[in-house]
């Protein structure tokens, strides 16, 4: 909100012209509410936005906030700006539009039962809509933004996210008594930091494993060996070494549950896990 216009001087009283109409920012400020609850509330949230707006000279956007905050202290029907009203980047307009539209839906369940909320929520869209358009002060935008998602969390209708799809889990296999990787391996290993850097992640936790044959402190000694073997070349792929776990279980988490003593290739493995 930080945007500065060429304008007109401030003078002791401010005025807006509306639509046929002069609004006193003071006097809508400080103006006798009517309505509801969430008439007064709404009102009270587009006098913050306008008083924002105000500070930094940005008279379009201090008037079009200061006119919704007297149309609520009216008691009248003051909804959240439609998709239309603005400029809005066109990869964020799919984004805004669901987003109004589960505004629109929580506002019509919880308005009466949380005007509060609902008028945090309306206004933050509003805020965010005017930021968007505007479109060049990310910290803003992203306030304005966590200002509405909060408010639609506490109605009960907060946006759904979907959840990040991590890929994997990775399994690495290892020869009979070796901690060496083959070719196979090594690719497994180079694919799971290529899907690391692809969907954006931070780290990897490695769990490591041994077949029963052999007694259980050779296979302690073994999947430690096979552990430390991915880890670094992780590593040296440029995974550091803060953002690797790392456990290594013997024997004693098969994949394929046998007999003491029997060798079992899908059990000599390593486990990588992209988180």
């Amino acid at each position: 909100m930080k945007r500065l216009k060429t304008g007109i001087a401030l003078l002791s009283s401010v005025f807006i012209l509306g639509a046929c109409v002069t609004y006193d920012f003071d006097a809508v400020k400080s103006m006798d509410t009517k309505g509801s609850a969430f008439n007064k509330a709404l009102h009270g949230e587009y006098v913050r936005l306008s008083s924002l707006e105000m500070a930094e000279t940005d008279w379009s956007d201090a008037g079009f906030f200061n006119e919704k905050a007297h149309a609520a202290g009216m008691g009248g029907m003051v909804g959240p700006q439609m998709m239309s009203g603005r400029s809005i980047p066109a990869d964020k307009v799919a984004e805004m539009t669901k987003a109004r539209a589960d505004l629109v839906g929580a506002l019509k369940a919880g308005a009466g039962a949380k005007p509060g909320a609902a008028a945090r929520a309306q206004a933050g869209f509003d805020c965010w809509m005017q930021e968007q358009e505007e479109n060049f002060q990310p910290e803003d935008i992203a306030a304005c933004k966590k200002y509405f998602m909060a408010a639609m969390k506490e109605l009960g209708g907060a946006p759904a996210m979907k959840k990040k799809k991590v890929p994997g889990p990775f399994t690495v296999y290892f020869g009979l008594g070796s901690s060496a990787l083959d070719d196979a391996a090594f690719a497994t290993v180079a694919n799971a930091y290529d899907k690391l850097r692809w969907a954006k992640l931070s780290g990897a936790m490695i769990q490591a494993h041994t077949d029963t044959s052999g007694s259980n402190i050779l296979n302690a000694k073994l999947s430690a060996a096979r552990m430390d073997t991915v880890a670094k070349l992780l590593g040296e792929f440029g995974l550091a070494a803060a953002n690797i776990s790392k456990s290594a279980y013997g024997e004693n988490k098969p994949a394929v549950k046998t007999a003491d003593g029997v060798v079992e290739a899908k059990n000599r493995r390593v486990v990588i896990t992209l988180k």
